[in-house]
């Protein structure tokens, strides 16, 4: 993950007028490169899309990895479409809602989402879905045991490759392809009696979908960047130590030989920074063999940057670190994309900030802890730490979009162009995060 990330960041430009080196006391500002189109994000823009989707939360899998994401129309969508009894604007949801689950089908990964048990018998619904889809039918009442046309509908939406499960009443003409828990260990060990998969849907905290994942569900959500704290902080980690304590030289403007120096005496660090250095190129027409060299050819604002980036990958020792490293870099990107659209002066320092959001999470530390030695902007310290400032309005959005109640997503984005625009750029970002994990180094001291 790493590895890919740092060659992204070694492409992007320096801002016009953007110093070369820091100023002593103030973290170095990271470079950024104007935003590339993109013609998947460009499909999530059309507005019937987003009124669909709602929120967008990381589908969590056995491994602790991002196996897809849920989709989840807003509550109050469904609440006026069920009491209009709309047939044609209740197709036109779902059809939306599938064109953009389909964006996430297409690269491989799961798209789950929750439908009335009615909707299940629109005829065209087969032909919208894709193989990857999860379809799960909330059952509560004993009425909504499943009729001939419902029966009917599943084996088409089978045949087109989709999966179709429920929670609730456990006989059904039918046999679901997974089982929808909800949070409540008992409820996990009782449903796994089923023999099909579970799917945890609504969890309350990180912790508890960690717990669920552990006692045997395959899959799991809940809104992981909506806290910025772990439950139960721990202290730094001597690893992440040393990295803190060279950024914090590296932001006093300490002499380069005495930087050189402190890398060298961590064998595990020294070997990463030239491994990074000679995979990723960095211009040089033969092999850096010392770490005089790299340091020399990255300069000291990559160098910060490249230490800042390690931080991510000190997530290891909890099982669902590899979502969180992924929620993280995606976060960032999200926030600098947005940054660039507002034309931010430091777009890069917002990439950093939604870094910095998750390192609570990531390092299992108080967040004060986390960011002190990074020397935040004073408008993401607040932002993070006051919940206050110009800034807070990027962690709000963050938040909003992940929120399955959503009310406020549109006033929220109205400062970034709109709900449109916003989750256009989500869904851009979680492509690039998804393709600068992808066959990289998820732990610190591995190559």
């Amino acid at each position: 993950m790493l590895r890919a990330l740092l060659q992204w960041l070694k492409n992007r430009r320096q801002p016009a007028g953007a110093p070369a080196v820091p100023a002593a006391g103030r973290a170095p500002a990271p470079a950024v490169a104007a935003p590339q189109p993109r013609p998947a994000a460009a499909a999530v823009t059309e507005p019937d899309a987003i009124t669909a989707i709602g929120a967008r939360r990381p589908l969590v899998d056995v491994g602790g990895r991002v196996a897809g994401f849920e989709f989840r129309m807003p509550e109050s969508t469904l609440r006026r479409l069920r009491s209009r009894d709309n047939a044609v604007a209740a197709a036109a949801h779902t059809r939306a809602l599938f064109a953009t689950m389909r964006l996430t089908t297409d690269a491989g990964r799961i798209a789950y989402t929750e439908l009335p048990p009615g909707w299940l018998q629109r005829p065209q619904l087969a032909a919208e879905v894709t193989r990857g889809c999860m379809i799960a039918v909330p059952l509560v009442e004993a009425a909504d045991a499943f009729g001939t046309e419902a029966c009917t509908a599943i084996r088409a939406l089978r045949a087109a490759g989709a999966r179709v499960g429920w929670a609730g009443p456990r006989v059904q003409p039918v046999t679901p392809d997974f089982v929808v828990v909800r949070p409540g260990l008992d409820d996990v060990a009782s449903a796994r009696q089923r023999g099909v998969p579970l799917l945890a849907s609504d969890v309350e905290t990180l912790e508890q979908l960690e717990a669920m994942l552990q006692a045997g569900v395959r899959y799991a959500c809940c809104s992981i960047a909506s806290r910025t704290e772990p439950k139960e902080a721990q202290p730094l980690a001597p690893q992440v130590q040393r990295v803190c304590l060279l950024l914090n030289r590296l932001v006093q403007d300490a002499d380069t030989r005495s930087i050189v120096s402190d890398i060298k005496e961590d064998v595990a660090l020294a070997y990463r920074l030239l491994h990074h250095i000679n995979m990723a190129g960095v211009g040089q027409a033969h092999e850096v063999d010392s770490i005089e060299q790299a340091v020399l050819m990255l300069g000291r604002n990559e160098l910060y940057r490249w230490l800042s980036m390690l931080l991510v990958t000190f997530s290891a020792g909890r099982p669902a670190s590899g979502a969180l490293q992924e929620i993280a870099l995606a976060r960032a990107r999200l926030f600098e994309l947005l940054a660039i659209d507002r034309a931010e002066p430091e777009p890069g320092s917002l990439f950093t900030l939604g870094l910095a959001s998750m390192l609570g999470l990531l390092l299992q530390v108080k967040l004060a802890d986390a960011i002190e030695p990074l020397n935040l902007h004073e408008f993401a310290r607040r932002a993070l730490l006051e919940a206050s400032g110009p800034w807070y309005a990027y962690l709000a959005v963050a938040a909003e979009l992940e929120n399955p109640k959503s009310t406020q997503l549109e006033t929220l984005a109205e400062p970034f162009g709109g709900a449109a625009r916003v989750a256009a750029r989500a869904a851009e970002a979680w492509q690039w995060a998804a393709k600068a994990g992808s066959g990289a180094p998820a732990t610190a001291g591995t190559s």
